[in-house]
């Protein structure tokens, strides 16, 4: 069986009929210490997570599957471009929700 590394933070994103909305799991992280990018439909997440200090020299690690000390990023292309004056988010209890509006001229009309 082959196996597939996992990516780096889980996340969904989902279609309405103005809107895309990206729900990313991101825990740890400070708010500031993630970022946003949005170049059309390409939208690139990324999280610097902070290297945590050692228990002291005499400290050894036994066992790690925990980040940290390291930037965490995801890469995705939307169907289509996103309206950057319009774009939302908002990050609590370590999961970040984006809100991108659909530009204008992409939007379906029903």
């Amino acid at each position: 069986m082959r196996t597939f590394p996992a990516p780096p933070f889980p996340l969904d994103v989902t279609e309405g009929e103005k809107t895309y909305t990206v729900t990313a799991d991101i825990p740890g992280v400070k708010r500031e210490d993630i970022f946003v990018d949005v170049d059309g439909p390409v939208v690139t997440i990324r999280a610097q997570v902070p290297r945590e200090p050692s228990e002291g020299p005499e400290a050894k690690m036994i066992h790690a599957e925990r980040f940290h000390g390291i930037t965490l990023s995801r890469t995705f292309t939307l169907p289509l471009a996103v309206d950057l004056d319009a774009t939302s988010a908002r990050y609590e209890c370590g999961v970040l929700l984006l809100t991108l509006p659909k530009s204008p001229a992409h939007r379906r009309t029903g």
